[in-house]
């Protein structure tokens, strides 16, 4: 009995290996692993995010996968179920970008804050149960500007810290809002993500990515991506323990004269971006940036 019992336990661990894919994504040119790159399934969902050293890994086993990031050409990934767990290499080509010219005349550089201060805090809890999201949910607060020039940093104000482990990630994006007034084109071309450690202001330093303002309204938002696990693959203890206990970005009450300068966003992988009808309340975020004369 304990022989089969012995043969029942290895079976039943290897099933759960088995149903797994993992892999490594790489720069093709100089071979250095990418991080933050996204594998979504033919529904759009995202199933996995890259780690530092280039490394995912998702449940499903079979079925074609895009695999793509800011700064690299996008690309599919075929896999099919062999009864065996497979390492897949996966190289990406760097993709160049146009991006809107950055016009500081006389090399007049000047710093501006964009800044919601701290006024009436508000949290606001994403708590949602992974294994129920299968995809991604984006906030963000819109920024009316007239300069050109490029930002500096950015920080958040977060209400609780929480928890960033292997089933959320949350990553920074910067878009230009476009000629209907709808985010448009990523400012910030690399993935970003954002671990904070403990609640108040969390900064992100951006002089080396190159982020431009055009002279036109700009878009700052958080995105909570959510890898995609069936209810039998998560921990006992996700839905009551760690579900409820991440980061919370923070809402802040405007007064009525400022509410034509600042706008609350929302989209989801199932809905483009849509501005949320309550314009009191938006997502506290302070903006640096280095700036050129205003139009």
């Amino acid at each position: 009995m304990l022989k089969i019992a012995i043969i029942f336990i290895s079976l039943v661990l290897n099933a759960q290996i088995l149903a797994q894919t993992t892999g490594k994504v790489y720069d093709l040119i100089n071979g250095e692993p990418l991080i933050g790159v996204m594998i979504s399934n033919n529904a759009g969902e995202i199933v996995s995010i890259t780690d530092p050293e280039g490394l995912f890994t998702f449940s499903e086993t079979e079925g074609v996968f895009k695999v793509s990031v800011m700064g690299y050409r996008d690309t599919s990934v075929v896999i099919e179920r062999q009864g065996k767990q497979e390492w897949h290499r996966i190289g990406l080509s760097p993709k160049a970008y146009d991006l809107p010219e950055v016009r500081v005349i006389d090399h007049a550089w000047e710093s501006r804050t964009f800044d919601l201060r701290e006024r009436r805090l508000r949290s606001f809890a994403l708590r949602y149960r992974p294994y129920k999201i299968y995809g991604n949910i984006k906030r963000g607060t819109s920024f009316r500007n007239s300069y050109h020039g490029k930002i500096t940093s950015l920080s958040i104000y977060f209400s609780d810290a929480g928890n960033t482990d292997e089933f959320q990630f949350l990553r920074l994006r910067i878009l230009e809002m476009n000629d209907e007034g709808k985010p448009g084109m990523d400012l910030l071309r690399e993935t970003v993500l954002l671990e904070p450690e403990d609640k108040g202001w969390y900064t992100v330093d951006l002089k080396d990515f190159d982020v431009p303002l055009t002279g036109r309204e700009f878009l700052v938002a958080v995105e909570f991506i959510f890898r995609k696990f069936s209810k039998e693959d998560m921990p006992e203890d996700i839905d009551e323990g760690r579900s409820k206990d991440l980061p919370l970005i923070t809402l802040t009450r405007l007064p009525r004269s400022e509410r034509a300068h600042y706008a609350h966003w929302a989209a989801t992988n199932y809905s483009p971006w849509w501005k949320v009808d309550s314009n009191r309340d938006v997502l506290l975020f302070r903006v640096e940036a280095l700036v050129g004369p205003q139009d």
